[in-house]
């Protein structure tokens, strides 16, 4: 009899036990099915507002090129190495605030070396395209080697035209100026991050050889007004449009974080995995991540619309949600806030009304030591940009939404530091 019912209790024992977890993978492949119909939800409104959710969608908004229009295989023939490296901020110094026939010849030497590079870059600028075929189905690796190659031939550029500077040549500076402005708006061609950022750089670039050229030589009202034309034309950016690749990019960093075969994609060693990435299944749910991550994208493609002043709590708080999902892939890098995501059209334009200023401070007949900025104002906060010169360098500053201000120089401390001639430091007679 008390075998009876041991053997009684041990088949309810396991009856529940097998009740229990056929109710646990009844329950786990709802909670999936309600993860995955919710994740899709969260792309169909994502597709709805014109925001890409993964890698075929992204590649689609990215205009194919004709060959015959595509400059970018001649950018990937420029070597951008040297030995020593060229050291354009000395090189540029000396031709810029004072010139000499060594400072002359050093350029010109370094100008030779890369004669191969400069003589095809007309050929080059004559194209109306930029495209870098990407080597990789993945949406956020772009091609870096080629934008390094076309900073680095603007910098020639710049360089060759620092030269016709110092030798009088304002016709010929200008030009060079121009064929910067070309590979600027040739880098901008893809319209995601690092071609912006690229084409933005080199542009501001353009600007301050042009900015520095004007304080230096006031006789040629040439570079003035070839300023002011240049802070008129500075390109936009369309935030939106520039991320519009982060949502299909996170969704498919996620997927490939998951396995061996996506990790080696994604160029992540297995010993480079943060030491939670076993825990971290357990510890939250990935389908959940997911769906907080596609919501979030979708809530900071909608703040990149709003004014430059109400856009960064917006930012900062979604991306604050977006560092919760992450907790699920602690091996995927952590998210920007508003320092830099989504902001780079009001640091651009911060920028833009610095030189707005310097261009308006330069000209008339002499540099004043005060200009009117009521109407030159921060895209972050309406306050005014501030302006200074001490007779030997104008500076001006904007303040942006971080603790650091746009701060612009002519000529810059670095280079001013690069001519001072060095202190001779005296001790006491009688000192140690």
């Amino acid at each position: 009899m008390l075998g009876r019912r041991r053997l009684i209790v041990a088949s309810v024992v396991i009856g529940l036990v097998a009740a229990g977890w056929s109710i646990k993978v009844l329950v786990g492949r709802y909670a999936a099915a309600a993860d995955k119909a919710a994740l899709e939800e969260q792309f169909r409104l994502a597709r709805a507002e014109g925001l890409p959710t993964n890698a075929r969608e992204f590649f689609a908004t990215i205009a194919p090129v004709d060959p015959a229009e595509n400059a970018a295989p001649y950018y990937l023939t420029v070597r951008t190495t040297s030995s020593p490296p060229v050291d354009f901020l000395t090189l540029e110094a000396k031709l810029n605030l004072k010139p000499s026939p060594k400072g002359l010849a050093d350029a010109q030497s370094a100008l030779d070396e890369y004669s191969t590079a400069l003589r095809g870059a007309d050929k080059a600028l004559a194209l109306p395209r930029c495209r870098f075929i990407r080597q990789s189905s993945l949406v956020f690796l772009e091609e870096y080697k080629g934008y390094q190659s076309m900073e680095f031939l603007a910098d020639l550029i710049g360089l060759r035209g620092s030269l016709l500077f110092a030798k009088g040549d304002a016709e010929g500076a200008i030009r060079n100026a121009q064929m910067m402005l070309r590979v600027s708006r040739q880098a901008a061609d893809e319209g995601t991050p690092t071609p912006i950022a690229v084409s933005q750089n080199i542009y501001g670039r353009v600007v301050r050889h042009l900015a520095l050229w004007s304080f230096v030589d006031r006789a040629h009202k040439v570079y003035a007004e070839a300023l002011a034309q240049a802070v008129k034309e500075w390109p936009k950016i369309d935030v939106r449009s520039m991320r519009r690749g982060d949502l299909a990019a996170m969704m498919q960093a996620m997927a490939l974080i998951e396995t061996p075969e996506g990790r080696r994609e994604l160029g992540v060693k297995e010993a480079d995995l943060s030491n939670w990435e076993v825990f971290a299944p357990f510890l939250y749910s990935r389908p959940k991540a997911k769906v907080a991550a596609a919501k979030a994208e979708r809530e900071l493609w909608e703040a990149y619309s709003l004014p430059p002043s109400a856009r960064p709590a917006k930012i900062d708080a979604t991306v604050d949600t977006l560092d919760m999902a992450m907790r699920a892939y602690p091996s995927l890098e952590p998210l920007e806030g508003s320092n830099g995501r989504g902001m780079e059209d009001a640091y651009w334009d911060a920028k833009r009304i610095a030189y707005q200023t310097m261009s308006r401070a330069l000209a008339g007949p002499s540099i004043p030591t005060s200009v009117a900025t009521s109407d030159l104002v921060s895209p972050f906060d309406g306050s005014p940009a501030t302006y200074l010169y001490d007779g030997r360098q104008i500076r001006i500053t904007v303040k942006t939404s971080t603790y650091y201000p746009i701060d612009v120089q002519i000529p810059s401390s670095s280079a001013l530091s690069i001519l001072a001639p060095p202190r001779r430091i005296t001790a006491p007679v009688g000192s140690d």
